[in-house]
Order: structure tokens, then C-alpha cells, then sequence
């Protein structure tokens, strides 16, 4: 069987959110529909305003720049009918030098033109014959091919396009002395430096935002009323036309107007920022957006109002199956009306009663063969632990039956040989002691393995009575050998009740619990701790830590398993018998996690308890 495909996205939505989505998304693709052919409209009438506003200005502007140059090129063509002037270009007499300077020097004069750096007389072949002005010993700089034209006429003058030097922008303004072929020239370097006023006025004009710039014909150079600026390249000639482009330092785009100076190789432009003629565009992009968003808001309203009365009776019955998917039992839907959806209401009432009751059904079949899975499961587990337990015991038993006799009697020939040989040798060399001290710990190591061995496979039963925990303790300490280095501290106070218990269990299990924690210390040393208190509910507790590197929390409950061992030397059996003995007295005995090291748990009734 093919498995079922998913639901497309739109099918998802719920019939409540759906008809007013599709509302809400029509009346928005409306508004912005007409909402971008509004500001595309209102940016191409803010282009084009800005336009005719700088055809205007420039048009202006260039009438002014054209009568300007005008009156300087009427003052240069006066400087060069001076007689001095005439006389000194056709005949460089030194005695006419300073008339002609004097003659020169007039046009420089504050009073007359603060903008002239400099003047020069050059001769017919184009050689500088005089030259006065603050900028004067710099004019060699500026004499390259085309930088200074030749007037046409006599009675004419000519200007030359902008040069930049030393961060200013200059420009000559040449008119020809006398009437001779080749002729000499008057030139008058002008620079461009327009006074706070002017700057004033034309703010006033264009807003502070606009700048009008002058520049070459073909853009090479270009300046404001006072330093070079960058502007856009007219390689392709003056257009009537908006051109835009960037510079360095402004942010977004520029729009400027060129338009050709009468009679002069410049250009004038009108420029503002792209940004600041569509300023407006923003905020009437902002009063669109929002007169949108309240239609989108009222559509939204509208729809949701008229898809409630079909939604709310879907989401009643949507919820009452979500209740007997997850298992639960729903109210009734009840929708008291006689359309389509109340019949469906009555049908998924009927069909929720009908799998409810075969639910109900279901459950207390599973619930019966679960209780009788969990009860044939924890009887093959019990019965699984008793097996292994019984194939330790046995295999202990026989261990102990067959070994421990025959190996008691060869073990204590060999403490005899060894107790004689310490009596009878006089004056053992100290090898011979040291290794017959060796003899006797190892036979006193092999003699508790089958003390262990025998212990755990028949123990005897506890022959219980009162005792004293701090008796036991004591004497069971003073038996113990404890290495150098190690320190064992206990706190086991003599007022402590009594416990009922067999003395000699207690205190195997102490003495095999204090030594397991020595051994645990190791010969780095440490400290071992022993306590014992009341724990209020008729049980003594005994507490026995090490500083040692503790017991693994997986092995807390392995350890007391037979035969199971941690240790290099052992055979497991020692924690198995100690908790064998405490259960046989009514104790108990555990390992706990510690914050370091590890502890052992014993616990004892007391004597006023009934055993």
C-alpha cells in the first residue's frame, strides 16, 4: 500500500486564518501594487521638478559666469592697449620696463581685483617678457601646450580652461597687443575663490543642499565658488541632460545639470544630492505604508469576523479528536444547528461513544496480560538469580570440602617447621629471620582464604546476645597491623546502646571491613575512619572510610558477589562472607558513594530491639 502523501502547505492552515489571510493578501498585493506605481510616479515628478529647477539656475547662473567674462576679458583687452605695454612687447627697451610693469601691476591691485595672481606680457614667439603678481614665480609651471590660447582677432580677447596647482584652481584670460602677426599677449591668471556673500546668496537661491560648479567642457577639471571638487567626466560633450555620479566623502549618488558658459571653454552645473531631491519620496512612501497597513488591518478584521461563525464549530470537533488521539476521553460537540456541520457534530459524537467504549476494552485486556507478563518475568529473574547463586554455593562448597581440610594439615607442618627453626637456630642471621617471617604471613594469608572458603559455605548460626559495639571495636583495633603511614581515627563512644548480635561475627566483620580499608589506603598512606551512631530507628550504624581511590558506582552492589575480586591477590569471598554474617544477625551491609575514597555501611539492631 502506498504510503499517503503530505499535506500541501496551504492545506495546513486552518479554515479560521485562511479566508483571512487570502483577504488580508489580496487587499496587500493591492496596495502595494498601487503603492509602487504611486512613488515610481511621485520619484519621476521629483526628478523632473528637480530638472527644470537646475535648467533654471544654470541658465542663470551661466548668464552671470558669461558677463563676467566678459568684464575680464574688456580688462585684459585694456591692459594691452596700454601705450607702455604696446611700446615695451614691440620693443623690449629696459628703459620702458617699469612703465610697462607700472602698466601691468594696475590690474593687480586690490582696489581693482582680488582674484588676479599674476600677469604676464609674453612676445609674438611665446616667450614671457614681463610678469608681476603674487604667483609670478610660478608661471613657468603653467606654460604648456594649450594652456594659454591666442585671441583670434585683435579687438578680442580669449579665456583658457581651468588648471589646478597647489590645490587652486586657476584660469588665464589672454588678450593680443597690437595688431601683428605673430602678436603678443597680455594674460592674466585668475583664480576661483568666491567670497563668504556669494556663498550666502546662492544658498539662498538653491537651498544649502545644491552647489553650482564650474568646470572644463570635456570635465577635466571642476571647482565650487572655492577648491577643486570632483565631478562627472564629459568626454562625450554637453547634453541637455541630468547626469549622475559620485564622490568621495558623499554618501549616495549626485544629479547634476551642465550647461556650456557663452563664450568661454567652461561649463557651470547645477548639482544636488540624489538623496535630497527624493526626500520626499520617503515620506510619503511612510503615509502610503501606513494608510496600507490599516487596510490590511480592517480586510483582516472583516474576514476573521465572517470566517469565526464557520471555523469555531471545525476547532470544537478538531479538539475533540486531538482528545482521543492522545488517548483521553472528549465532551460531547453538541452543535445545536441544522446545517451541514451539525450533522457532522451528531456523527462525531456517536463515533467518539463507540471508541471510548472499545478503548476501555482494550486497556483492561492489556492491563490483565501486562500484570501477568511482569509477574512470569520476575519469577524467571528470581529463579535465574537463585540458579547462579546455587552454582556459586555449590561450587564453593565443593571447593572448600575438597581443598580446605588437605590444605590446613600441610599449612600448619609448615607454621611448626617454621616456629621450631625460629628456636632452635641461636643467633639467626637476619636473612634467615626475614624469611621466615615471610613463611608465616604467607601461611597466615593462605590460612583466612580457607577460613573464607569454609566460613562462607556453611555459616554457623549467629549466637546472639547484647554487646558493645565499643568493646568489639577496641578489640578488634588492637589486633589489627597497621602499616607506617597510615592512621586509623574512631569515634565509637562507649555510651552507645547496645547492640544484639554475635560477638564473634561483629567482629570478624570489623576486622575485615578496617583491613579491606588499609589495603584500599595503599603504602602512599592516608587515613582511616571509623564511626558508629544510633539512627533512631532501632538500629546502630557503623561507618568505615578510607582516603584510598574509592569504589567504582557500577561495582557497589558486585562487590559483595563470591568470588568477585578487585584486588591482585584475593578470591572474592571476604565482603560476600561479611555480609552473610550481618544478615544472619538482622543487619545489614552496603557500599555508599562518597566524596572521597570509600565507605562501608554496617547496620546492627539494638539489644532493646526485638531480634
Amino acid at each position: 500500500m502506498a504510503a499517503p502523501h503530505p499535506p500541501e502547505p496551504v492545506a495546513r492552515i486552518p479554515i479560521g486564518l485562511k479566508l483571512p489571510l487570502v483577504a488580508g493578501m489580496l487587499v496587500l498585493a493591492v496596495a502595494l501594487i498601487m503603492g509602487f506605481a504611486a512613488i515610481v510616479a511621485v520619484r519621476q515628478t521629483l526628478l523632473s521638478t528637480s530638472v527644470g529647477r537646475q535648467q533654471q539656475v544654470a541658465k542663470l547662473f551661466a548668464e552671470v559666469y558669461g558677463g563676467a567674462a566678459r568684464i575680464y576679458t574688456n580688462q585684459a583687452r585694456t591692459t594691452a592697449d596700454r601705450p607702455a605695454v604696446i611700446r615695451y612687447a614691440s620693443q623690449p627697451d629696459p628703459a620702458d620696463r617699469y612703465q610697462a610693469i607700472d602698466a601691468l601691476e594696475f590690474i593687480t591691485g586690490t582696489a581693482q581685483d582680488s582674484q588676479v595672481i599674476a600677469v604676464e606680457l609674453l612676445g609674438s614667439a611665446g616667450q614671457q617678457l614681463l610678469a608681476t603678481g603674487p604667483f609670478s614665480a610660478e608661471l613657468a609651471r603653467l606654460h604648456d601646450a594649450g594652456a594659454v590660447p591666442i585671441p583670434v582677432h585683435a579687438d578680442s580677447g580669449a579665456l583658457g580652461p581651468f588648471r589646478v596647482i597647489d590645490g587652486r584652481v586657476i584660469y588665464p584670460v589672454v588678450a593680443r597687443v597690437g595688431d601683428g602677426e605673430p602678436a603678443a599677449r597680455v594674460v592674466i591668471w585668475r583664480r576661483i575663490a568666491g567670497t563668504p556673500e556669494t556663498r550666502r546668496r546662492v544658498a539662498d537661491l538653491i537651498g544649502t543642499s545644491g552647489t553650482i560648479l564650474s568646470g572644463n567642457a570635456d570635465g577635466s577639471v571642476w571647482a565650487d565658488q572655492a577648491r577643486p571638487v570632483d565631478g562627472p567626466s564629459l568626454a562625450d560633450g554637453v547634453h541637455d541632460s541630468v547626469v549622475t555620479y559620485h564622490r568621495a566623502g558623499i554618501e549616495g549618488s549626485l544629479l547634476g545639470y551642465p550647461l556650456a558658459i557663452p563664450g568661454t571653454p567652461w561649463v557651470l552645473m547645477v548639482e544636488f544630492p540624489r538623496q535630497t531631491v527624493l526626500a520626499p519620496t520617503a515620506a510619503f512612501a511612510r503615509d502610503l505604508t501606513a494608510i496600507g497597513l490599516v487596510g490590511v488591518a480592517l480586510s483582516l478584521l472583516v474576514a476573521w469576523l465572517l470566517s469565526g461563525r464557520l471555523a469555531r464549530p471545525l476547532r470544537r470537533l478538531t479538539a475533540a479528536a486531538e482528545v482521543i488521539t492522545r488517548g483521553g476521553e472528549p465532551d460531547r460537540v453538541l452543535l445545536r444547528r441544522s446545517d451541514e456541520l451539525g450533522v457532522l457534530g451528531a456523527a462525531f459524537d456517536t463515533m467518539a461513544s463507540g471508541v471510548r467504549d472499545s478503548r476501555q476494552r482494550l486497556e483492561e485486556e492489556v492491563d490483565a496480560r501486562t500484570t501477568a507478563l511482569n509477574t512470569t518475568l520476575t519469577q524467571l529473574r528470581d529463579a535465574q538469580e537463585t540458579l547462579v547463586r546455587r552454582e556459586k554455593l555449590a561450587t564453593i562448597g565443593q571447593l572448600a570440602s575438597s581443598v580446605g581440610h588437605e590444605l590446613r594439615n600441610p599449612l600448619g607442618v609448615i607454621s611448626n617447621a617454621a616456629y621450631y627453626l625460629e628456636l632452635v637456630v641461636p643467633d639467626p642471621q637476619p636473612v634467615v629471620v626475614e624469611y621466615l617471617g615471610i613463611i608465616r604471613k604467607q601461611v597466615e594469608t593462605s590460612t583466612k582464604i580457607i577460613n573464607d572458603l569454609l566460613d562462607f559455605s556453611r555459616v554457623a548460626r549467629a549466637d546472639r546476645h547484647p554487646l558493645s559495639l565499643h568493646s568489639v571495636v577496641d578489640a578488634q583495633l588492637r589486633e589489627l597491623s597497621v602499616p607506617p603511614g597510615i592512621t586509623v581515627e574512631h569515634d565509637v563512644p562507649d555510651t552507645l546502646p547496645a547492640v544484639l548480635a554475635d560477638p564473634v561475627h561483629v567482629g570478624q566483620v570489623m576486622l575485615n571491613l578496617v583491613t579491606n580499608a588499609v589495603q584500599a589506603v595503599g603504602p602512599a598512606g592516608g587515613t582511616v575512619w571509623l564511626s558508629a551512631t544510633a539512627n533512631g530507628d532501632g538500629m546502630a550504624r557503623i561507618e568505615v572510610r578510607d582516603s584510598g581511590p574509592g569504589v567504582d558506582p557500577a561495582m557497589h552492589d558486585k562487590i559483595f558477589e563470591p568470588l568477585f575480586t578487585t584486588k591482585a591477590r584475593g578470591i572474592g569471598l571476604g565482603l560476600a562472607v561479611s555480609r552473610s554474617l550481618v544478615v544472619a544477625n538482622g543487619g545489614t551491609l552496603t557500599s555508599e558513594p562518597a566524596e572521597c575514597g570509600g565507605r562501608f555501611v554496617l547496620t546492627l539492631p539494638m539489644a532493646d530491639r526485638s531480634p
